[in-house]
């Protein structure tokens, strides 16, 4: 569902800077679930957190939030947002880096789940009920 949306949107702009930004968006969604606030604390700090034209700080700051996914045991939503932004990577370098347009894609993403999710995703509400919340 996720590839379809990244390919078939009507995007402001066909960026893969965006793209990745999508994906990490989405991720930063589901792991509020587990980490009380987590998405939040992570989006107001991303622009301090990322260099301008700067693939090695936004390579940084993507592998810490897939990690946290592979901790949290959300392996389908690692296995598959790391697969995609992955490989929008692999085309992307410094000059062609937009920082903007990722922070857009992130607040993006983070806000558009529900037309993106999987039916693989996990429950929202059954986690908050098991795990309670859990602070990091």
């Amino acid at each position: 569902m996720l590839n379809y949306f990244l390919n078939n949107a009507n995007l402001v702009k066909d960026s893969i800077s965006m793209k990745i930004g999508i994906c990490v968006g989405l991720t930063l969604h589901i792991l509020g679930w587990s980490i009380n606030g987590y998405d939040k604390k992570i989006l107001a700090f991303v622009g301090k957190r990322i260099e301008r034209n700067n693939i090695a700080s936004l390579q940084s700051f993507v592998n810490e939030i897939f990690a946290k996914t592979k901790f949290h045991e959300y392996e389908s939503l690692h296995s598959t947002n790391i697969k995609i932004a992955t490989k929008q990577m692999l085309n992307l370098d410094d000059n062609s880096f937009n920082k903007d347009e990722f922070i857009f894609g992130l607040f993006l993403g983070n806000e558009l789940y529900e037309n993106v999710k999987s039916k693989k995703d996990p429950n929202p509400l059954k986690n908050q009920n098991e795990e309670g919340d859990n602070n990091e």
